[in-house]
């Protein structure tokens, strides 16, 4: 499995149960990469987070987000993906 098989069934995995040989073949191929388990931590927090935050009453007078957290943002999108 190469990182960019591993990143869809890890976001696939959020969704729906892997079949045995492939969830085998992601935890293997976790086992050894470390930019993979990153982003498998990562993307289950995010996960999370937007289900937490879906189930909340937000008001709608509540500020979107800072700039400074949307450079962040944007800074992250431009690294380059993990090679694989």
């Amino acid at each position: 499995m190469i990182c960019r098989q591993a990143a869809e069934a890890i976001s696939r995995a959020l969704d729906e149960p892997l079949p045995a040989p492939e969830r085998l073949d992601l935890w293997v191929h976790t086992l050894f990469c470390g930019p993979c388990r990153r982003f498998r931590r990562q993307l289950a927090r995010l996960h999370a987070e937007c289900a937490a935050a879906a189930s909340e009453d937000v008001p709608a007078d509540t500020p979107g987000l800072s700039d400074a957290a949307r450079a962040r943002i944007a800074a992250a999108l431009e690294q380059p993906p993990p090679a694989g």
